[in-house]
């Protein structure tokens, strides 16, 4: 697969890799996701496919028949990830270790908070909302108002389902453009609680990052999981195994480039349900020694960023 935020960060901007490593340290999801540059800064152009004349088997004396793929252009805009953090005159100049020191500080919680809003809006308005506006969804039945699941099934493909950033950003060694507002003097801000301005320090951070689903194929997801009390020690609505089938094979998954993706108790119940039959546990790869969650050898991996027994009830047409 393509290289990973990670990776990225240690080749072309070694000296804000700590940044990355922030930015993802409780954002699994957009710690893995493999990255490719965008196109036009931060436009990507792409070719979607939308339908395939195949290669036929025929005889051997028999002609050949015509093959072709037709494609119709598109793009997507990443998104713009940042902020400006903004400290007192007075507070910053009696810091011990001045002015860098403060905002290393300050931007570390920032960047951490950062990653875990990043990583749901791909999720959610990237990844699950492709695959519900394509069809590839199943209702899993759950009907608690507010207090549903989804679960990730997703394919991994250059060009296709991948993370984009800026290639003229980070071609120049930065993967966040970092810089003092008003050339790091100080500046006024209006303070509302004393109807006075306020002396003040500031430093902005921004990074261009996002992603797309090329091939919608790639994607599918299991809604309306209910991890509500059935009354029997059970949950109300799981996903089957047949469900887990159909979704499998909707994507085509292969251990090496499909993963499943579900918030943390939705992975724990199916652990629960399942454990030995279809899911089983255990290290994730010889390079990578800790142990991960299966399904019919396909990764099943949790993440916080979900909406946990939050989610509203969608409707599947």
């Amino acid at each position: 697969m393509s290289s990973t935020l990670v990776d990225i960060a240690t080749e072309k901007a070694p000296t804000q890799k700590v940044m990355i490593d922030l930015l993802t340290e409780e954002s699994p999801f957009l710690e893995r996701l493999p990255m490719e540059p965008c196109s036009d800064d931060n436009i990507n152009k792409f070719e979607k496919l939308t339908s395939v004349e195949s290669a036929k088997v025929v005889k051997v004396d028999e002609p050949l028949p015509v093959v072709n793929s037709e494609t119709e252009l598109d793009s997507t805009t990443i998104s713009r990830v940042g902020g400006i953090i903004r400290a007192g005159k007075n507070l910053v100049d009696m810091w011990p270790t001045g002015k860098d020191g403060y905002y290393a500080k300050k931007f570390t919680p920032v960047l951490k908070e950062s990653g875990n809003e990043l990583e749901q809006t791909l999720l959610y308005n990237t990844f699950i909302d492709a695959a519900i506006k394509a069809g590839n969804v199943i209702d899993a039945g759950g009907r608690t108002v507010d207090k549903q699941n989804t679960m990730l099934f997703i394919k991994w493909g250059e060009g296709e389902t991948n993370g984009l950033y800026n290639p003229r950003l980070v071609n120049s060694g930065k993967m966040f453009g970092m810089d003092d507002v008003g050339n790091g003097g100080t500046y006024e801000i209006y303070n509302p609680d004393t109807d006075s301005y306020d002396l003040v320090y500031g430093r902005y951070m921004e990074s261009f990052i996002g992603a797309q689903v090329a091939n919608s194929r790639n994607v599918f997801a299991i809604v309306n999981i209910d991890l509500s009390d059935d009354g029997a020690d059970g949950y109300k609505n799981l996903p089957t195994e047949v469900m887990m089938g159909r979704a499998q094979t909707a994507v085509r998954a292969r251990p090496n480039n499909t993963e499943i993706w579900a918030g943390s108790e939705v992975v724990t119940a199916m652990g629960i349900e399942y454990s030995g039959a279809q899911m089983n546990t255990r290290p994730e790869s010889a390079e990578r020694q800790n142990e991960i969650d299966f399904w019919n050898k396909i990764p099943m991996l949790a993440s916080y960023n979900f909406k946990e027994n939050a989610e509203a009830v969608v409707t599947v047409a």
